[in-house]
């Protein structure tokens, strides 16, 4: 996938997949192509210091958690990160890779870094809002389907096409459209927004935002929304 810029600005948006290893290459040399004075991460506070002080061994206080989040939240986040690192384990490659790639390229290259995405306890405590028992029991039966990577067609170790994002995207709409709601289309939403903060910041800069694959034709519909008011 190649990065997308937005028509008569200077913003540059790469979708990535964040367990993929293509991700990385791809990053490189999209940085090398547009040479960005700032960097715009699918990160928040939480997840941005998280990611450089590499607290892997630090344990989560599932009480205090479940406190701030509510359960279904907190089951959500238990579901994902199990998922998650399953993946990774598959692919031999640690979650979020991303990411880190391009902050640690834009940090070497002495790039402003932006973080445009929600607090993730913000999102978690919209999504115990919304899911109700019987979404989390499919959610639970999805997520130990989704875990046996060899019977699926999609080729998890690459960055999605767009006809493929936008099966899997119609896909979790369909099945959870709350949750769909909560955490693609309100970040799709939240990230437009901070990004063209930072681009109105910043009016003679090159912005490069790297996000995952799923969030661009949202983002891109946003942006391209608030252009023509």
């Amino acid at each position: 996938m190649t990065a997308v810029k937005i028509e008569n600005k200077e913003i540059y948006l790469l979708g990535t997949s964040h367990v993929a290893k293509a991700s990385v290459n791809v990053i490189k040399s999209t940085f090398e192509k547009t040479k960005p004075d700032i960097l715009a991460v699918e990160l928040d506070a939480r997840r941005f210091n998280a990611m450089l002080l590499k607290n892997k061994n630090e344990r989560t206080n599932y009480m205090n958690l479940f406190k701030e989040i509510g359960f279904s939240g907190t089951l959500f986040y238990l579901l994902a990160r199990t998922v998650q690192n399953t993946l990774g384990r598959i692919l031999k490659i640690t979650p979020g890779i991303d990411m880190l790639t391009a902050v640690q390229i834009a940090q070497k290259e002495n790039k402003k870094i932006y973080l445009i995405d929600r607090d993730i306890k913000i999102t978690l405590k919209r999504i115990s809002l919304h899911i109700n028992k019987k979404d989390l029991f499919k959610m639970l039966i999805d997520s130990f389907k989704s875990t046996r990577i060899k019977h699926q067609r999609i080729d998890i170790s690459k960055i999605p096409d767009q006809k493929t994002i936008d099966i899997l995207i119609g896909e979790l709409s369909r099945r959870y459209p709350k949750i769909y709601n909560v955490l693609i289309k309100e970040r799709d939403i939240f990230m437009a927004d901070a990004l063209l903060n930072v681009a109105e910041k910043h009016p003679n800069s090159k912005i490069l935002a790297v996000v995952g694959a799923g969030h661009i034709k949202g983002m891109i519909n946003k942006i391209e929304k608030q252009a023509m008011e």
